[in-house]
């Protein structure tokens, strides 16, 4: 599967946490949410993001700024604040503003200019996210 497949199933996936968090407030749905964005903003800055900066610096700088403001937030969150579903809110807005830019700008951009690279990035993402996935569960 290519990258940009890859990165778009854990869009979808951490779309269903934040609708299940809206109706259940459950802190480990939230717990989730955190764990699964920290995994996908690695892989995006370790594998793809070196890569995008080489077809478009300003697209790929913006993306990277996105990912600090998130990272924020679920710091916010890990740490234990008390506003964690205002938190929650904010971040679910921030992802959402991110993963519409990424699949409407991001993404075509990669699939016209490096079609060719898709699969083995995707093929390194898929190995990267199995390594960090694990690291998650044991720590």
């Amino acid at each position: 599967m290519d990258v940009t497949q890859l990165l778009e199933q854990d869009h979808r996936q951490v779309e269903a946490l934040f609708s299940s968090y809206q109706s259940s407030q459950d802190d480990a749905t939230l717990q989730q949410i955190c764990q699964d964005l920290e995994i996908h903003t690695s892989l995006e800055e370790e594998i793809v993001y070196p890569r995008l900066a080489e077809l478009d610096r300003d697209l790929e700088a913006h993306a990277e700024q996105e990912h600090a403001e998130a990272k924020e937030l679920i710091a916010q969150i890990r740490a234990g604040d008390p506003d964690a579903a205002s938190l929650a809110h904010q971040l679910q807005k921030a992802v959402e503003e991110h993963v519409s830019e990424e699949e409407s700008q991001a993404f075509p951009l990669m699939r016209e200019r490096m079609a060719d690279e898709l699969d083995e990035l995707g093929r390194r993402v898929a190995e990267r996210k199995q390594e960090l996935m694990t690291q998650a569960s044991t720590s």
